[in-house]
């Protein structure tokens, strides 16, 4: 399934990059190619981690997968702004007001999140 979903995202870039979408969505055109590149990476970085001899690959995978993830999670809100920015172009004082809301959406979910995580976990070094 790892396989099939690289190429889907690889077939989904192409035709994005194709189309010439990336120069209206830039961040969406980032998005995809953060997936193209880091997919092949991670799977082989998890291939060797779960070889008997490749045991101390897991904090290579670990954090790069963490990476991309935060990575992910970012440009995802660059690009529902985008996206956001595109369907209301016709109507800028709605665009307007919706990026206001954009914006103070984003603070209340860093503030939430924040608020939400548990400092009681010892960390991955030392329970292993």
């Amino acid at each position: 399934m790892s396989m099939v979903e690289f190429l889907l995202w690889a077939l989904l870039a192409f035709l994005f990059w194709k189309k010439g979408l990336h120069r209206r969505f830039p961040s969406m055109g980032v998005y995809l190619g953060l997936h193209v590149v880091s997919m092949p990476y991670l799977l082989a970085v998890l291939y060797v981690q779960a070889q008997p001899w490749g045991r101390h690959y897991f904090a290579v995978y670990f954090f790069s997968y963490w990476a991309v993830y935060i990575a992910s999670a970012a440009l995802l809100f660059f690009v529902c702004v985008e996206v956001f920015r595109s369907a209301l172009s016709a109507f800028p004082g709605l665009m307007k007001i919706g990026i206001v809301i954009f914006r103070w959406a984003i603070l209340v979910s860093v503030i939430l999140t924040l608020a939400s995580v548990s400092f009681a976990h010892r960390g991955m070094l030392e329970s292993a």
